[in-house]
């Protein structure tokens, strides 16, 4: 939702593209303000388009203030979805202004989780809360499922994260990892999965985990 105020930029870009920019440069670069724009007008866009439910991957969280930004953009737009916290660290430009560090967003995810969403039913309220690990093609799968854990202990109601990338894939089988450490559930929601095995859409299927494509990434 944060990217909305970039979109006419992306139009050919590839994935590498993206991730270069938007993700390394721009991600850096938003300010408090910013967020509030994109996610509230970002919102307001998909109800004008009929879309009345979204899950917000939201890996913008630079500080305390983003993230307080991001969650008051989608609430004054009164659409309905969830909020998944991003605990992927930007790039810092700025080496004086060095962006919020691992242990920094652990603990501010605990406080928006508290602050914001002290009720996480969604048969009771509008927006509930989640969390986006760490890229989880990125990092250790220690790391992977140490996050996973951590999400849980909030009570984050999904887990959503990029995975199995096509072209893009390491081969590291992130799904099948975590299935054989019990620790998918009806809470993980993967997007893209392009190169799954049968063996981890058999997992998916079976322990109620779900799957979210982009058809132009996935292409």
């Amino acid at each position: 939702m944060w990217q909305q105020l970039l979109r006419s930029l992306t139009t050919d870009w590839t994935l590498f593209d993206y991730l270069v920019w938007l993700r390394s440069i721009y991600g850096s670069l938003y300010t408090s303000q910013d967020v509030y724009i994109a996610n509230y007008s970002a919102a307001l866009d998909c109800i004008n388009s009929g879309i009345t439910t979204i899950i917000d991957h939201c890996h913008i969280m630079n500080s305390a203030d983003h993230s307080d930004a991001a969650v008051k953009g989608l609430k004054d737009s009164q659409i309905r979805g969830t909020f998944c916290y991003g605990l992927y660290g930007n790039p810092s430009q700025d080496p004086a202004k060095p962006i919020f560090d691992r242990a920094s967003r652990e603990k501010d995810a605990k406080r928006v989780r508290t602050e914001h969403f002290p009720n996480n039913d969604p048969s009771t309220t509008v927006l509930t809360f989640g969390i986006t690990p760490d890229e989880v093609q990125a990092v250790p799968i220690d790391v992977v499922k140490r996050e996973l854990e951590f999400s849980r202990s909030l009570g984050a109601r999904i887990i959503t994260s990029h995975v199995a990338m096509g072209r893009y894939d390491d081969g590291r089988q992130v799904v099948r990892q975590l299935g054989e450490a019990n620790l998918l559930g009806p809470d993980c929601l993967f997007s893209h999965g392009a190169s799954f095995t049968d063996e981890e859409l058999a997992m998916i299927k079976s322990l109620g985990a779900a799957i979210c494509a982009t058809p132009e990434t996935e292409l």
